[in-house]
């Protein structure tokens, strides 16, 4: 194994133990962000 593998190994394995996930969203945050998306940029 090589430097780059093992670092690359423990980076995966960290961030496997993280758990991590996309926040939810209820139907009133999608709708307000709907509108923002709607509107012209500045």
């Amino acid at each position: 194994m090589t430097i780059h593998s093992i670092v690359s190994q423990i980076v995966l394995d960290t961030l496997e133990t993280l758990h991590m996930a996309y926040p939810k969203m209820d139907a009133a945050r999608r709708h307000e962000l709907r509108a923002i998306r709607k509107q012209p940029a500045k």
